[in-house]
């Protein structure tokens, strides 16, 4: 058993180790970057615990000091934080207060003039006014990651502060994709799921409402790296959970509200084409995943109170 990741809880802190806890990992597809969720433990003891998304780099083993309570460890990557949030985000800004639900961008990431760019999509937590009031909803989020995250950038060193967090790389660029938040109506504000993109980093999936008869419904969309907004699915009772795509990108697979397992074409000459793969269950499908050749959906039941594995075929 290794480290992955450095950390450091005694100041000075420490270039490349982080001073809280990582999770929900995810390497890409070269496996020498791994993505995560974070929380800084202290900034949590100023009462500042905002969740935050970070990368490491394999391969770049930073050294820390010891410390006898144990607290610290050397990991195999250097690491850094890739999101700045903010704890009261200014109400119709694209200031955000929680960075979560991310995933990795293509395999190589986003297409961009003749070559590709490494990239994370997250989904920010943003405010509105709503008379007179803040309002929090989530948006889809997307940030290059430079290919050297060992330099800092100009909101402050990579290791933070005794009262900063850590900040990201000099070359971070972070932008908003969607601002669903400020649609007129309430009820379609925000977007929900895990985001998962496609392969070729083109696309990715995530869940938002639609009015059918008067009543929101959650119905699978896809957003490009430029902000592009498409809707993937119309079934009625729309979709619960989780979307993911298949990692050729011909189809996004989900869970309908019925407990049936459906693929949602994504290719242009059959955009929103719906395949039912199983029949509808009171046991909802969850926790969906597609297969690297993307020819099989594999997802949860709970049967008898025992989750359980099933899986189907896209077509």
């Amino acid at each position: 058993r290794r480290w992955l990741d450095s950390r450091n809880v005694i100041p000075p802190f420490t270039a490349g180790a982080l001073r809280g806890g990582t999770h929900k990992h995810e390497p890409d597809a070269s496996g020498i970057w791994v993505g995560f969720t974070y929380n800084d433990h202290i900034m949590k003891a100023l009462g500042q615990d905002l969740r935050q998304v970070g990368v490491s780099m394999r391969g770049k083993s930073v050294p820390v000091p010891d410390d006898p309570q144990g607290r610290n460890f050397r990991g195999e990557s250097f690491t850094v934080l890739l999101t700045r949030c903010v704890p009261n985000p200014k109400p119709g800004s694209d200031e955000y207060s929680r960075a979560e639900g991310d995933c990795w961008v293509g395999r190589h990431g986003y297409p961009k003039g003749s070559g590709h760019r490494r990239a994370r999509a997250f989904r920010g937590t943003v405010v509105v006014d709503e008379d007179g009031k803040p309002a929090a909803y989530s948006d889809v989020f997307i940030v290059d990651v430079p290919d050297d995250i060992t330099v800092a950038g100009p909101d402050g060193p990579l290791e933070g502060t005794e009262t900063t967090f850590p900040a990201p790389p000099k070359g971070t660029v972070v932008r908003r994709l969607t601002r669903t938040a400020e649609h007129k109506d309430r009820r379609l504000r925000g977007v929900s799921g895990h985001l998962r993109a496609d392969g070729a980093g083109k696309w990715i999936a995530c869940v938002a409402k639609v009015l059918v008869g008067g009543e929101p419904i959650s119905q699978v969309f896809a957003v490009s790296p430029t902000g592009e907004m498409r809707r993937l699915s119309g079934i009625p009772g729309g979709v619960v959970g989780d979307p993911r795509f298949s990692p050729d990108g011909r189809y996004v697979a989900a869970c309908a509200s019925d407990g049936a397992v459906y693929a949602f074409s994504a290719q242009a000459d059959s955009w929103g084409r719906a395949v039912q793969c199983t029949p509808p269950n009171a046991a909802r499908a969850h926790n969906i995943v597609v297969s690297p050749d993307s020819g099989l959906i594999v997802y949860n039941r709970e049967i008898g109170g025992v989750e359980q594995v099933f899986s189907c075929r896209p077509e």
